[in-house]
Formats: structure tokens, sequence, C-alpha cells
């Protein structure tokens, strides 16, 4: 039996082939929204983030990479938390920011701790968000922490209605407890 190509369909194929070339031309014409150096692609495992290896060190994180970032179930590439900044470049957290994916949209600080007055840039249309250097180890940090507390908590809260044979009671100390901490 002879191999036919008419048989085959390489639509499929093809228009998966020309939205990587799409996305690799992107990747590569990303610029830095702090130095305008290019962003390299770096494998993080279960995605690939955009860095500035020779500049300042941020890292660009499309949509939900961010959440993935956090996760703390996944092997995490300590690299990407190593990136060293270039003692040239100075990081002016005044100046506007553009996304570099979207290119010509300005970036909005968020803010994820008033208390310490973290904040990180993200891009309203496409939820992309931008960090500088440092600020994905403290956010990874502060997560670790958040997540602690949580597990320190629930463990207590077990602790005391184990303790409590009331389940009334136990309701009650449960929800003081959950006030007092949280």
């Amino acid at each position: 039996m002879a191999f036919s190509l008419k048989s085959k369909d390489f639509s499929s194929p093809i228009n998966k082939l020309l939205e990587e070339v799409a996305f690799l031309n992107r990747i590569e014409a990303m610029k830095c929204p702090v130095c305008s150096n290019s962003l390299s692609a770096f494998d993080a495992g279960s995605f690939t983030v955009d860095i500035c290896k020779d500049g300042c060190a941020g890292i660009w994180l499309d949509k939900g990479e961010l959440e993935k970032c956090n996760e703390h179930t996944d092997p995490f590439p300590q690299e990407l938390l190593r990136v060293k900044k270039s003692l040239d470049v100075v990081i002016d957290r005044s100046k506007t920011r553009l996304c570099p994916s979207c290119e010509d949209q300005e970036m909005t600080r968020i803010t994820l701790d008033a208390e310490t007055n973290f904040e990180i840039d993200q891009c309203p249309t496409c939820k992309g968000h931008w960090l500088d250097v440092g600020e994905l180890e403290h956010l990874r940090a502060k997560e670790k922490e958040e997540a602690e507390m949580s597990a320190r908590i629930a463990d207590f809260e077990k602790q005391v209605a184990d303790k409590l044979s009331d389940p009334e009671s136990a309701h009650k100390v449960k929800a003081f407890v959950t006030k007092l901490f949280r």
C-alpha cells in the first residue's frame, strides 16, 4: 500500500506551527518596561516566563503565571529567584511602564500588601504582571508565610474542637479563634 499525502489533513499542524512562530516572534520583540532590554524566555517547569537577564532582572508573567509561581506544590526553579540586576540599571518605580506584551498599553500598580506597601505592575488589557527584581521572592515568601499561618490556625482549631465535647461550645471557640487570627 502506497503512502498518499492526499489523505492527510495538515491544516491543524500547520495552524499550530503558525501560532508557535507568531508566539516566538512576539517573545523576541518583547522589551523590558524598565530598561528596554530584550526579554528572554525562561523555562519555569510547567510554564515559561520572560526575564530581563542583562538589565534590571525583572520578570514578565503572562495571565495566570503569577498564580503558578505561588503554588508551593510544584518544584520551583530557584535560578529564577537569583537573576542578577546589572549595576548600571536604575529602577525608577515612578516612571510609567508599558506592557511588554501589548506594547502601547500602560500598566497600573496594584497593591498586594498595604501594610508593607508591596506593589507590582499589571496590564489592564492582557492581565499580565511585571515584577521588579526581588518581588517574586518577596511574594513567594509572603504566600508561604500565609499558608503556614493558615495551617497552624486550622491545627489549633482542630485541637480545640477535639477537646470540647459540646458542639456549640466548639463552634463558638472556633469562631473566636478565626476572628482573632484572620
